[in-house]
């Protein structure tokens, strides 16, 4: 094919593609004015009862389908208004399920079509509000970890951590009760170790306040992540003070449950301590390369920090002992 059939081939589908384009915003305009048309009856429609609920919904449907014609044809701003409206219709007569569907795909388009991080993220907020005024405690968090999904895609790492931060304080709410409260507090203890600045301070804050969650819950399975948890703790303070002295206090308290003395996790965490004490980088290194130890149970975050660890010298050598 010569360059003048190529032009010729691309102008075609640059054509077709504006037709398209076209066509689609035709239909958006006819199905809006559809929802318009429901929602102002003329006069002999009142009398016979247009305008009523069922109008309503179709309405709803309308504004909906006017806004697919629309993010078709890249008309972003004609979408959100449409879809604006079928939220708004939706929440005021107590349609919260739906009502929150809209949000997500006002969300997308405001995330894809506008690169409006803000606007995108407030939309999964206040569909995290909606479900926790319904008892939906496990959605709201879903929901307010995909805005914190949206601010850290904008490079915005403060407010996607304060976001996680406050979903983790909200586990902690009384009366408050969620399926799977570790999950979170999981990706925040991530989220302190691997950022930047480090925030080892709140990350061993977090791990024990997920300790005492775990423990009120009661559950056989919450047991095993309390260990692991134990496990993390005393790293953490290892590599924060290196000389052990904190995490031997945190160990003793961690001993007073005979069931964890049983476990690998506590051998890990023995092993560490005591070489951290006695300063005894050998016997500390054999155990951050042994296999089948307690390290394996943790999380990659914290494991990490765990191989990083090394002993304090405070023995000097003979040379350099003062006179």
């Amino acid at each position: 094919m010569d360059s003048t059939k190529k032009i010729a081939a691309v102008a075609t589908q640059i054509g077709l593609r504006e037709r398209e384009k076209s066509d689609r915003m035709k239909k958006g305009k006819e199905k809006e004015k559809e929802a318009y048309d429901l929602l102002h009856p003329g006069f002999f429609a009142r009398m016979t009862g247009g305008g009523g609920n069922g109008d309503q919904m179709l309405a709803v449907s309308a504004y909906k389908n006017a806004a697919i014609e629309y993010k078709a044809a890249n008309a972003a701003d004609d979408a959100l208004r449409c879809l604006n409206k079928a939220c708004e219709m939706t929440e005021r007569a107590g349609n919260l399920s739906e009502c929150i569907q809209i949000r997500v795909q006002m969300a997308t388009i405001y995330l894809t079509m506008k690169k409006d991080f803000e606007k995108s993220a407030q939309m999964y907020l206040k569909n995290a509000e909606t479900y926790l005024a319904h008892g939906k405690n496990d959605q709201a968090v879903k929901s307010n970890m995909k805005a914190s999904d949206v601010f850290n895609k904008n490079g915005d790492d403060e407010r996607a951590f304060k976001i996680i931060m406050d979903t983790c304080a909200l586990l902690e709410k009384e009366g408050v009760k969620f399926m799977n409260p570790s999950e979170i507090y999981t990706i925040a203890i991530r989220t302190c170790l691997n950022g930047k600045p480090r925030r080892l301070d709140t990350a061993i804050d977090l791990v024990r306040r997920l300790q005492v969650i775990l423990k009120n819950l009661g559950k056989d399975l919450g047991k095993r992540m309390i260990w692991r948890l134990y496990l993390s703790e005393s790293v953490l303070l290892c590599s924060k003070d290196s000389d052990g002295i904190a995490a031997k206090l945190a160990m003793e308290k961690h001993m007073k449950q005979t069931e964890y003395l049983m476990s690998k996790e506590y051998g890990t965490e023995k092993e560490i301590v005591e070489s951290i004490l006695e300063e005894d980088q050998e016997r500390l290194n054999k155990e951050l390369h042994s296999r089948g130890g307690g390290l394996n149970s943790l999380d990659n975050s914290v494991a990490r920090i765990a191989m990083k660890l090394t002993v304090k010298t405070t023995i000097l050598k003979e040379e350099d002992k003062p006179v």
